[in-house]
This record gives structure tokens, C-alpha cells and sequence, in this order.
């Protein structure tokens, strides 16, 4: 018995194994990339080679998230496709996940989607896992069936016998909404384009029609006798019958998808040192954009893993049925929430905020290795970012390869960014109390900043303010000590027609003589580090820096 247990264990991990070698015009850099979920080999830090064996090392140790889609998933599949087994009247080869149908001789039939392409599921929680795909595409299925011939009857006086004329796959639908799109006469393995698909939802469906016609023979013999004499006498008389029964069976299988229509929105900024910063928003999760500068990627990464459904392939046949590993591996590109959020390829470009709908965290499959949020997540609709220069066009990236729409920045709306002025003004100083004005100021045009009516605010010795109207505030201070610090902390430039960046000021409480002092102190600190570092230099060199007015 715990041989058999074992044999079975050792079966059922055979039959799940994924393809171990590139195939389908797939080279061995990109294949480990495209196999997420499966068992990870160790890492070979030893092997000599450039970014592509790193790369492929890497892969075939864990799961590695990806910033675009790959094109390696479409081809995969569909080379892979066509390696659908041989199949014939008397077994029926289907995933063992399909939904067959049986009539009265047509047994074992089912149409099942393969794979929709370029397509990808965007896992946005446990519950919410729409399948994206682009205006246009393929659809790729494999259908199947077998025939039941009723066994003879050849006894007694109507005796029975069935063959087989013919059988056929009638004809393969492609349906959209409902609505045939296309068709194919009589292939196992129908592949189908569609193009032009509207927005929004829609259900894509493949309805097959398998036809069998069989003959019927019917002998049936009467016997007569009768007496003549002292003799009996009898004749048969035999009658043949024929007929033939046909029989028309239709499967289906379908799937919901959502076109992915992406479209952006923005705003653009320009700090006063120069620097430029976007606020771009989508009609829809997305994956992020490009810029001149590089990719800047929201909350969500993708990853290419196989269906496991697809591991092994049923053979149902008249008296037994067997399950076999499948030469078939269909790949899914996947898009999740990762765990570290949104990002910049470049170390100069600075992420500073993202936006959207919160969400629980979904689990990814069994096997996948990525890191996911704890508990709940914000979708990155609104991606917030700063550059060290002005970006004139980006290039939007959705889930789906191909799926990418090129704007031009001047089309969004401008959002000034000033320089603020925050001071500090001693109204009032007592033993136990101080009272002190703070006044914001807008630093170009000398406006007062209204902190009330917008976002933002000023810290003063740890404690939060609001300016009025007329860009002051006056604030009491209990036990305050020499100096009074306070900064502006301003709202988020592209919720506002016009964006501040942050300041700060220190003032003493003791007087003009310290404020002085302080002063001096500020100027003598740093300049007196840097004659120290000359007086070493010079020590050690034979540069002769020292003293600094040498030759003046």
C-alpha cells in the first residue's frame, strides 16, 4: 500500500511538470521569465556570462516581476497550440477542467478556449479579477468528441446492426455579444481574429457543432409453416430495413472580457529651481508611463505564469477513461498590487504620490512568490511625479502588449509653482507666554497664502496653523525657549491652481545681540571647516594652500 501511495505521488508530480527547455521560438533568456509559480531551481552565481545569463539565473530561482507585458506569452502559445494531440471517433481528448456534453452517440464533446491574446488578469482583489484585453486580437480553442456506434443485436428474429457513415466537426463559431464574428469548418483546433472591439465589457464565446450520422439495419425474419400431408413445410421470408439516425450536438465555452480603452488626463508642473513635475491620471488601473527620462510604474507589476489546468489532458473512450501529462502549457500574463508600490526606473525621478480606489489585497496562486500588500492597497488611477527637468510627452502604458497611447504634456493643464516666504514676527514676550505672528507670503508675487481655504499648513515649535485670508497667524507660546522654529508644509500642488514649495524660518527670542550672534555663528561654522581642511591639505601636500592669502 505505500508503494502504491508513492507511485501515485510520483505520477501526479510528473504530470504537472512545466516544459523545461525554450521552444516556439522563445530564446533561453526570456523562457525562464514566463514560468512564474513554478519550482525554482538555485541560483548559479558561479557561471560566467553577461545580463542574460544573470537574468536567467536569476528566473530559475524565484519569481521575477515584470514592467511591460512580454510578446514571448503570444508566441508561446501559439506554437504551443499546436501541439494538440492526434484524436480520432473513438476518444475524446479534453482539458480536465472542459465541460463536455454527451448525447445519444456523440459523447465526450466540448469546445474550450485556450487563450484569448494579447490578454491579461488583472487581480485586483480575491473577487475582482477582470480578463483585459485589446481592441483587437486572436482566440485560440481546441474542440473535441467521440462517437458511440450502439453494439449489434444479433440474436433472435430481428436482429440489429449500426455503422458509422460519417462524422465531422459541422462547424466552430466565434461569437461576440451574441453576434458571429467568425467561423471555421471542421479544424480540432480553430484559431479566430477579431478587431475593432468597442469599449467596455463583452462576452467572447465559441460554439462548436459535431454532426454523426450512422446506419441502422433492422433484419428481421418471419418464418411460416404449414402442414402438407404427413409433412411440415415452412418459408422465411426475410425483410431489411434501413435507416440512419443522424444527431447534431452543440458545446460552447465563453469567457467575459473588458477592452482595455486606456485614456489619460494631467496636469503639469514647474518648480522654481527648474524641475518639472506631472500629475497624470487614468481612466482605468494601469500599469504606468514612459518617459524620455524612463518608466515611471504605478501599484501594479505583471507577471506570465502557466495555466495549471491545462497539466493534464483527459482521454475519455468508450470503456475507460485515462488522465496524461499535456503537451499543452498555456501562458497568462497577470497584473498584481506589489508590496513596495509605485516606482521610477531612474534614481532622478522621485515618485511623490499615487491616488485611486482602495481594494483588498488578492493571494496570488499557489507557488507564486511576489511580494503582495498586507490587508488593503490604493490603485495608482493618479500617478504623481517629479523630474529634474520638463517632460514634453509621455507615453501611457496599460496591461494588455500594445495597449499604450502617446500624449502631448502641453495639453495638460499648467500649475504654477511658487516659492513661499514664511516669517516670523515677536509680538508679545513675557516671563511665562510668548506671542508670535507668523506671515506667509507668496514669494513672486507677494500674495498672501490662505492656508484655511487650501491644503497645507504651518508647524510652529510643533504645532499646527493655519494662516487666514490675509496670510497670518498669531500664535501664544507657553514656555518657548531661546529660538522659535517653524516651517510651511504646503498641500499638494495638483489639487490647486497654483502649487507652493515648502519654507522655514528661526527667530531668537533674546534680542537683536543673539539674532546676531546666531548669524555669525551660522557664517563662522562652515567657513571655518573649510580653512581647517586647507590647513591640512597643505600639511600633507605640496600644494602650498596655506596660508590662503599666500602671494596676495
Amino acid at each position: 500500500m505505500v508503494a502504491l501511495v508513492a507511485l501515485t505521488a510520483l505520477a501526479g508530480s510528473a504530470l504537472a511538470d512545466p516544459p523545461s527547455e525554450p521552444d516556439h521560438g522563445v530564446n533561453e533568456t526570456r523562457f525562464p521569465v514566463l514560468w512564474s509559480g513554478d519550482e525554482d531551481g538555485t541560483v548559479n552565481t558561479y557561471d560566467e556570462g553577461g545580463q542574460d545569463v544573470a537574468l536567467r539565473q536569476l528566473a530559475n530561482g524565484t519569481d521575477l516581476p515584470l514592467n511591460a507585458p512580454p510578446r514571448d506569452v503570444e508566441r508561446w502559445n501559439a506554437g504551443d497550440f499546436g501541439e494538440f494531440p492526434e484524436t480520432n471517433r473513438s476518444v475524446s481528448i479534453q482539458p480536465s477542467y472542459a465541460d463536455t456534453s454527451d448525447g445519444e452517440f456523440v459523447k465526450g464533446a466540448h469546445a474550450t478556449l485556450f487563450a484569448i491574446q494579447p490578454s491579461t488578469t488583472l487581480r485586483l482583489s480575491d473577487s475582482r479579477q477582470p480578463l483585459y484585453v485589446g481592441r483587437s486580437g486572436e482566440v485560440l480553442v481546441t474542440t473535441d468528441y467521440r462517437v458511440r456506434v450502439p453494439e449489434d443485436d444479433t440474436t433472435g428474429d430481428r436482429q440489429v446492426y449500426w455503422s458509422l457513415e460519417t462524422h465531422r466537426i459541422e462547424e466552430t463559431r466565434l461569437t461576440i455579444d451574441g453576434e458571429t464574428v467568425a467561423s471555421d469548418g471542421g479544424s480540432h483546433t480553430p484559431r479566430f481574429a477579431f478587431d475593432a472591439l468597442a469599449a467596455g465589457s463583452h462576452r467572447i464565446a465559441v460554439e462548436t457543432e459535431v454532426f454523426v450520422r450512422l446506419e441502422k439495419h433492422v433484419r428481421t425474419e418471419e418464418t411460416d409453416c404449414w402442414e402438407n400431408g404427413t409433412t411440415t413445410r415452412c418459408q422465411t421470408d426475410v425483410d431489411h430495413n434501413y435507416t440512419h439516425p443522424t444527431e447534431t450536438v452543440t458545446v460552447e465555452d465563453d469567457r467575459r472580457v473588458v477592452v482595455e480603452d486606456l485614456q489619460v488626463t494631467g496636469k503639469r508642473a514647474e518648480y522654481p529651481d527648474g524641475s518639472g513635475a506631472l500629475a497624470v491620471t487614468a481612466n482605468r488601473p494601469w500599469l504606468g508611463y514612459s518617459t524620455s527620462q524612463g518608466n515611471v510604474t504605478g501599484t501594479w507589476r505583471l507577471y506570465s505564469a502557466r495555466d495549471p489546468s491545462w497539466d493534464t489532458l483527459v482521454y475519455a473512450q468508450q470503456n475507460n477513461t485515462t488522465q496524461r501529462h499535456s503537451p499543452l502549457h498555456p501562458l497568462q500574463v497577470n497584473a498584481f498590487p506589489m508590496a513596495m508600490g509605485a516606482s521610477a526606473a531612474e534614481p532622478t525621478t522621485r515618485v511623490l504620490a499615487t491616488d485611486g480606489q482602495r481594494y483588498e489585497a488578492p493571494t496570488l496562486p499557489e507557488n507564486v512568490e511576489l511580494g503582495v500588500p498586507n490587508g488593503t492597497y490604493t490603485g495608482s488611477r493618479t500617478i504623481v511625479t517629479r523630474f529634474p527637468e520638463q517632460v514634453s510627452a509621455i507615453r501611457a502604458r496599460g496591461f494588455v502588449r500594445g495597449r499604450s497611447t502617446t500624449v502631448d504634456t502641453g495639453d495638460f493643464d499648467t500649475v504654477p509653482i511658487h516659492r513661499s516666504n514664511l516669517t516670523l514676527a515677536v509680538r508679545n514676550d513675557s516671563d511665562s507666554t510668548t506671542r508670535i505672528e507668523v506671515r506667509l507670503r507668496d514669494a513672486a508675487t507677494g500674495d498672501p497664502i490662505d492656508t484655511v481655504d487650501r491644503d497645507g499648513f504651518v508647524v510652529i515649535d510643533g504645532e499646527r496653523v493655519n494662516t487666514t485670508d490675509d496670510g497670518t497667524a498669531l500664535v501664544t507660546l507657553d514656555d518657548a525657549g531661546t529660538f522659535v522654529s517653524a516651517r510651511y508644509e504646503p498641500g499638494d500642488w495638483w489639487h490647486h491652481d497654483r502649487g507652493y514649495v515648502e519654507d522655514s524660518v528661526t527667530v531668537s527670542l533674546d534680542g537683536p545681540s543673539l539674532q546676531v550672534l546666531a548669524a555669525v555663528f551660522r557664517f563662522a561654522v562652515p567657513v571655518g571647516l573649510l580653512l581647517l581642511a586647507a590647513y591640512l591639505i597643505d600639511r600633507i601636500t605640496t600644494w602650498q594652500l596655506w596660508p590662503p592669502w599666500r602671494g596676495l
